[in-house]
């Protein structure tokens, strides 16, 4: 499993992120997908620290949602190759 993990500076220091930040990790399958969830995080503004990694973000006090790529629609995958 590949993630890419970004932090949400819209949903970061409130809900379960009180205090903390919001982290979206998407689960992808292979590398094609994985570039295809980083592209587009890339272009979204609420979007920070994209990242490609082997394990999912996590910190304290912050609140990780874990989506697998085949979750995610519209936007975020107009350029995918699955």
């Amino acid at each position: 499993m590949i993630y890419v993990n970004m932090t949400d500076k819209f949903m970061s220091g409130w809900g379960r992120a009180r205090g903390g930040h919001s982290f979206l990790c998407v689960a992808c399958e292979n590398w094609s997908q994985a570039v295809a969830i980083h592209k587009a995080a890339l272009e979204r503004p609420e979007m920070r620290r994209v990242a490609i990694a082997l394990r999912p973000r996590r910190r304290k006090g912050s609140h990780t949602s874990i989506k697998a790529f085949s979750d995610m629609g519209g936007c975020w995958l107009a350029e995918s190759a699955t």
